[in-house]
């Protein structure tokens, strides 16, 4: 198999630079909106660096729940929250606030310093609005909401998670095939740090509830990401959703945040209302490809 075709998004997306352009349109097209309507908080703070910043979308009217913190994607190398304020658009609609969040990137942080700052992002929020999250990541970021889940917040000296719920959109949950791309000339992963960073290698999150998706039309290694996230943790006690979303890829399968009434929307909805995710019904037809 031939790792750098199956990890390189952009260059099995034809028109992915003109999507990713799309997003920076409409996500300032939103955050305009909102601002004007007092909807909106922008460039808060989290932390000392630069980048530690978020932007709060409230909605016309809160429906109590978990709040949404949404985490996107660049391979832990690019982007920042500025190109995604409008996946805040579809929950903010049924009544979530929605956290939209930056983070420092590699090469100037390593991925463990990114897994800190998703961290210290979400005891913010959940210290600042006294309400439980639901993490919500695309990508890299489907990575950093996994870690968010599998943290042992216990021995951070939390009595009670802060983090109840998440979502991975085509993320990476293990690491370690990258090593053999040329992504990791910005990562610097060894086998060992690898390892450390991998969600998928660390202690299941049991009794708790991620739903996962990634686009059908995604490659082999991005598909099996998801199928091998999904095996790990349904067998020690997660309760996990899982979905293959036909004709998406790595880029349009965000889209749907967008909606109040798409299928990703509707699942972050549910795991913000504290829903239960039944995945068993789904599990054996979606993983049939």
């Amino acid at each position: 198999m031939n790792l750098e075709r199956e990890y390189d998004n952009r260059g099995r997306v034809a028109d992915s630079a003109a999507i990713i352009d799309g997003w920076a349109a409409r996500a300032l097209a939103f955050r305009a909106g909102a601002a004007a309507a007092g909807r909106a908080e922008l460039d808060a703070i989290y932390g000392h660096h630069p980048r530690h910043v978020y932007d709060l979308f409230r909605p016309e009217r809160d429906a109590g729940g978990a709040v949404a913190l949404f985490l996107h994607g660049g391979y832990w190398k690019a982007l920042d929250k500025t190109s995604f304020s409008h996946m805040a658009a579809g929950l903010t609609r049924l009544g979530v606030p929605v956290a939209v969040a930056s983070y420092r990137l590699c090469p100037k942080a390593e991925i463990s310093d990114i897994i800190g700052d998703a961290r210290q992002v979400a005891v913010h929020l959940v210290r600042r609005l006294g309400r439980p999250l639901v993490a919500i990541g695309h990508s890299a970021g489907a990575h950093l909401a996994a870690c968010l889940m599998a943290t042992d917040w216990t021995a951070r000296g939390f009595e009670t998670r802060p983090v109840r719920a998440g979502m991975g959109i085509s993320g990476v949950y293990d690491l370690r095939p990258l090593l053999a791309t040329p992504h990791n000339q910005a990562l610097r992963l060894d086998e060992m740090s690898a390892f450390a960073a991998s969600p998928l290698l660390w202690p299941a999150p049991k009794g708790q509830r991620f739903a996962l998706a990634v686009g059908g039309d995604e490659s082999e290694e991005f598909i099996r990401q998801s199928r091998s996230l999904e095996a790990a943790w349904s067998g020690c006690g997660v309760s996990i959703s899982s979905d293959i979303m036909e004709g998406e890829n790595h880029f349009t399968i965000i889209g749907g945040l967008e909606e109040a009434a798409s299928p990703l929307t509707r699942t972050a909805h549910a795991l913000c209302l504290g829903h239960d995710q039944r995945a068993a019904k789904h599990r054996d037809a979606i993983w049939q490809v």
